[in-house]
């Protein structure tokens, strides 16, 4: 009740950000995920405008401390969003972590199956049934991310011209994107 009474606590401008920004975006679970877990707990009694640089790093590297450096990565980004949005609805002067840089360095991934893998994964999905072998296998044969092939909708598929077409919310990288169907992909669809 106290919190609910002052609206630059940190959980409620907190709330507002999630509500006015961020729900409408495909990252708004994870966001808020974030939020409840790794940020809010270390700051639920404070005002915005109480949050220093010295209060984020501390944060940050807490979350390193206990083994999970990607995470206080992820954790800064968040915080780097919310706050300059707090800077915009002047909540706060300056963002005390504008200049702050990942607290660890990311390696990305360059690791691809080799054919045998591919064929391993192949027919080991083949084991699993429905539906996890047919997304297993719808996977490898469209070359398009988890969260794409299980959002994928009858309206976006057309069977006739073989495609399958990702609206620009459904892409990462907020673009149309069309996807050729081959034969046992469609195989799989009409199944």
């Amino acid at each position: 009740e106290e919190e609910a009474r002052e609206p630059n606590s940190v959980r409620q401008v907190a709330a507002e950000w999630l509500e006015r920004k961020v729900r409408a975006t495909r990252t708004a679970a994870q966001v808020e995920r974030f939020l409840n877990k790794e940020i809010l707990p270390s700051w639920n009694r404070k005002l915005i405008t109480e949050i220093g640089r010295a209060d984020a790093l501390r944060l940050l590297d807490a979350i390193v401390d206990r083994g999970s450096p990607i995470t206080a990565n992820r954790t800064l980004s968040i915080m780097k969003r919310w706050l300059g949005w707090s800077v915009e609805r002047g909540y706060i002067e300056i963002s005390p972590v504008a200049n702050i840089r990942p607290p660890s360095v990311e390696k990305s991934r360059e690791r691809v199956l080799s054919e045998d893998e591919l064929r391993e994964v192949w027919e080991s999905a083949g084991t699993l049934g429905y539906p996890n072998g047919p997304f297993v296998r719808l996977l490898i044969l469209t070359a398009q991310r988890r969260g794409e092939v299980a959002g994928m909708r009858w309206q976006d598929v057309n069977l006739n011209d073989a495609m399958w077409r990702l609206s620009a919310e459904q892409t990462k990288a907020g673009r149309v994107h069309d996807v050729p169907l081959s034969g046992p992909a469609l195989n799989i669809l009409e199944n």
